[in-house]
């Protein structure tokens, strides 16, 4: 093993992450590994994967951030430096007889509930044995990089959700004073929500290249903002509402809210659900994965 990370370490150039998988509950040896990592590569940064999670965090001495349990989005908002992997399908390698594959839709709303719980999103693909990737995956990654196109400002850069809980027409990111609404169902009479003091200076989409402003009400009482919107999403599977504040955003300290998006693990699919109480759909039981790998 140390042969072979030192080979890794050393005769492919500057290297950004090193992600351990399936780590051991000696801790010495992980250690081991950790230091040359830091000796020979000493910018890249490592997941917590180096450790089995036997191992208390205070004594994962490498883990420069927390790898999250497979396909698991995370239950709430995140305090720490985190990541979770997701497949395209159920499978992670190549496989010719899975056809369980996410939509593009599917991925475009995982990476933006990712984004609002301060999660960085790690996608899988699965290489055919002559290292190509299938048409099926290059359609989902163009799909995504086209919606980053229009987008990409309410991801990069961006931190998690200002108030600690979503909404069941979807979830916020931000950016200094910017605050983005992810609207993954569509509200044609408006999209409303809690949890920030003030009203906005000016809200408009993302998809309009003109940036025209949309009408903005805010209700102090409650700090309920609610914004117009056109009749039909410009996105369906993702529209952006940037919303913008003349002073820094502030999160109303007494705001009352839930998560309503969760993650449902089936033997071969992984699907994005709203919990059954969010009040739009009469959906499964959500299962969030919490503590499972």
């Amino acid at each position: 093993m140390e042969k072979n990370l030192d080979e890794l370490l050393s005769n492919y150039g500057d290297m950004a992450v090193l992600w351990f998988d399936v780590g051991g509950n000696n801790v010495i040896e992980a250690n081991a590994q950790g230091a040359r990592v830091r000796e020979l590569q000493p910018d890249a940064v490592i997941c917590s994967r180096l450790y089995s999670r036997r191992v208390p965090e205070d004594q994962r001495t490498y883990a420069d951030f927390e790898s999250l349990p497979d396909r698991m989005l995370p239950s709430e908002r995140m305090t720490e430096d985190s990541e979770t992997c997701m497949t395209m399908r159920h499978n992670w390698g190549y496989d010719r007889t899975d056809d369980a594959w996410k939509s593009p839709k599917d991925i475009i709303e995982f990476l933006a509930l990712c984004g609002a719980r301060g999660v960085n999103l790690l996608l899988n693909v699965g290489p055919t044995p002559e290292g190509n990737l299938l048409p099926e995956e290059v359609e989902r990654l163009q799909a995504v990089g086209k919606w980053m196109e229009v987008n990409g400002e309410s991801i990069y850069g961006t931190t998690s959700s200002p108030v600690d809980f979503d909404f069941w027409w979807g979830a916020m990111t931000q950016k200094d004073q910017t605050v983005y609404l992810h609207v993954l169902e569509w509200k044609p009479d408006g999209i409303e929500f809690n949890g920030i003091v003030g009203k906005p200076a000016n809200a408009y989409l993302l998809a309009d290249s003109n940036r025209q402003s949309l009408p903005v009400s805010y209700d102090a009482n409650g700090h309920i903002t609610k914004i117009e919107v056109p009749s039909t999403a410009p996105d369906p599977r993702n529209t952006v509402i940037a919303v913008q504040y003349d002073a820094p955003v502030v999160a109303d300290p007494d705001a009352k809210g839930k998560y309503h998006w969760y993650t449902t693990r089936s033997k071969r699919h992984t699907e994005i659900r709203q919990n059954a109480n969010a009040g739009r759909h009469a959906l499964p039981e959500a299962v969030t994965g919490k503590g499972r790998q």
